[in-house]
């Protein structure tokens, strides 16, 4: 054994100072008894609730925990025991080469394998490394142990951690897990897509999210496909930072407000007589608790924000380190390991809390002596979901195509993933020749309904698709699916939009708002004095555009006018569309954005830079967008 290093210096675990037990390592390398992890983890968890994970008792390295994030108690077991460490603990007394030592011969030791945790000297070093089958077993000098990472094998190649004599050869794409024989003899014999490595490395998806049977080469994959996942990190990063700065905001904020009430409590407490002393003493006591109770728990989001800051922050290292490498198991690892941390941190719930302090004047001088309490400072707190917020939602392109010899009138999305597009070939009067374009959930043009006269709005309801047909005004009802007519409505009118507001139709023919029953009968005729063409119902209301006045209108059941929006940046607001929480999209053809309103009418934002928008539909399952532009272009994209 070299002089000067002591066995007992790495077998000691850094926490309880005593031999290994059990030694569990962290992705920093760092090991410590799984006990003692245990118990350092449910400490770290204990002072603040909904951690995402926690910091490594050495380094200080955040590691998520993300699928776990209930039960912290068993976060200790998802991390792989260090047989190294073990080993060593064990047989810390032995300083001669193990080899020679079942020949009865006694060699100091000046190497140890870290693959078979056995000393050697160094001519049996050398014939270790000579050996076919342990040719990339991963061998230092004792003397470096105490500066190296002593890990399992598993993490030197590539080796499986479950079962540590298999290589990983093959990939379960149901899961998207590295597996070895055993792994996918025990645990994968029902999954149905299970290549070689060499055809995972060839044959990766590109685009997970929507659609499939896209594939590309691994290294584009990681060289393209990862600036994609750097692209959703940094912007799930930037939504958490910016809630963090807004929660310290509001900290602030209740701190001045509270400040402002001990002021102004203070002040009516000046001409007070003693017994209102102890009046004053009591409210001021009760405020300080209920603030107090809020500051902790705005700091407890804090520090979920600052967990999934950290957790994306160790997502864009393991990204960057496996950029670096050129071998097709780390990457291949390193991504879909990286991808499935983010995908699970996309879908916790962040939450702000927002508390605001509501207090009233203190009651006229005259009163005081008759009071028995003061009024309470009621601190309210109201929770606001991170993720989904719409003022901090980016727009990432996912598909872009052109309609050739025809422009695009108005489309939706539909139950069945399917997005449907109403077009016309030309401008001649009478014309039949028009058609309806459907797109599967992947984009692929898979149906065209033909002989339709200038469709223009449409709306599912139930399994029913209604199409509306300016040019013979008629509305058509489809078939879900197959899209066969079912029935036919027909009008004196040319029909635009069409809307739904149980238990009546809402259809847009030009100056007038029809309101119809379910067999199509008239039920009331709505002068709106202006052209209106796009038209959409939201929880209990009607909402139309009105291009010319560029007004956005909301009225109730009977045509009475609720609230109107405009705006100096919006022109010529064409296409509606809402979302899953009633916020209405208006597209600005003539201002090149699209404003979204709350269904108040009050702006929440406002997307720039969409060159002359139709529409901007909105799939309120999948998070994602359909935006037509110039009546020709068409681009999908996902709301992050």
């Amino acid at each position: 054994m070299a002089s000067g290093f002591n066995i007992d210096e790495i077998t000691v675990c850094s926490i309880c100072f005593e031999k290994f037990k059990i030694p569990r390592y962290l992705p920093c390398t760092h090991s410590f008894c799984h006990g003692c992890l245990s118990s350092y983890i449910l400490t770290a968890c204990k002072a603040t609730e909904s951690r995402l994970g926690f910091n490594c008792p050495l380094c200080r390295t955040f590691i998520p925990c993300i699928g776990e994030t209930n039960t912290p108690e068993t976060w200790a077991e998802l991390f792989p025991e260090n047989d190294v460490l073990e080993k060593l603990s064990v047989k810390s007394e032995i300083t001669f080469c193990q080899a020679c030592l079942r020949e009865n011969e006694e060699e100091n030791a000046t190497d140890i394998c870290l693959y078979c945790v056995e000393r050697l000297c160094k001519i049996c070093t050398k014939s270790h490394r000579r050996g076919l089958t342990t040719l990339d077993h991963v061998i230092i000098p004792i003397k470096e142990m105490k500066r190296m990472p002593l890990t399992p094998k598993a993490t030197h190649g590539n080796t499986c951690a479950k079962h540590r004599d298999r290589k990983l050869e093959l990939f379960c794409n149901d899961h998207e897990e590295l597996c070895c024989t055993m792994c996918v003899s025990l645990e994968h014999r029902k999954c149905d897509s299970i290549d070689t490595m060499d055809k995972t490395a060839d044959t990766v998806p590109t685009r997970p999210n929507v659609g499939s049977g896209r594939y590309c080469n691994v290294r584009k994959l990681l060289t393209e496909n990862s600036e994609r996942l750097l692209e959703d990190v940094q912007i799930l990063e930037n939504k958490l930072s910016d809630a963090k700065s807004e929660q310290e905001r509001f900290v602030l904020q209740l701190n001045n407000t509270a400040d402002l009430c001990t002021e102004r409590t203070e002040r009516a407490f000046n001409n007070a007589i003693d017994h209102l002393q102890g009046l004053k003493n009591d409210y001021l006591t009760k405020m300080s608790k209920a603030v107090k109770k809020s500051k902790e728990n705005c700091e407890k989001c804090l520090e979920t924000f600052i967990d999934g800051i950290q957790c994306t922050d160790f997502c864009t290292r393991n990204i960057e380190a496996a950029r670096k490498e050129l071998k097709d198991v780390e990457m291949v690892m390193a991504f879909y390991k990286t991808r499935k941390t983010l995908d699970e941190l996309k879908n916790y719930k962040f939450n702000q809390i927002r508390v605001d302090i509501v207090e009233t004047e203190p009651p006229i001088l005259n009163e005081i002596m008759n009071l028995k309490n003061l009024q309470e400072a009621i601190v309210a707190e109201a929770d606001l979901d991170v993720t989904s917020n719409l003022r901090r939602t980016h727009l990432s392109l996912l598909y872009e195509f052109s309609i050739n010899a025809a422009f695009v009138r108005d489309g939706t999305f539909l139950s069945n993933g399917e997005f449907i597009l109403s077009t016309r070939k030309s401008h001649r009067s009478g014309a039949s020749d028009d058609s309806c374009f459907v797109y599967s959930s992947s984009w692929e043009c898979i149906r065209e309904i033909k002989s339709l006269s200038k469709p223009f709005g449409i709306l599912q309801m139930g399994n029913g698709v209604f199409l509306g047909c300016t040019g013979s005004k008629v509305i058509d009802m489809r078939s879900l699916g197959k899209y066969d007519k079912m029935t036919t409505i027909r009008m004196s009118k040319a029909i635009y939009g069409i809307a739904y507001l149980k238990p009546n139709f809402f259809v847009a023919c030009d100056d007038r708002i029809l309101k119809l029953n379910l067999s199509g009968a008239k039920v009331k005729e709505i002068n709106t004095g202006t052209s209106v063409k796009y038209i959409i119902a939201t929880n209990d209301h009607i909402v139309y555009s009105n291009r010319n006045t560029n007004t956005v209108i909301c009225m109730d059941r009977v045509g009475t006018q609720v609230w109107s929006y405009s705006s100096m940046s919006l022109e010529s607001p064409c296409g509606l569309d809402k979302d899953a929480d009633n916020n209405i999209y208006v597209a600005g053809k003539e201002s090149d954005n699209v404003h979204v309103l709350s269904c108040d009418g009050e702006l929440i934002r406002i997307f720039e830079d969409i060159p002359r928008p139709d529409f901007m539909k909105i799939d309120k399952e999948r998070k994602l967008c359909c935006v037509c532009s110039q009546r020709k272009n068409i681009k999908v994209l996902e709301l992050k």
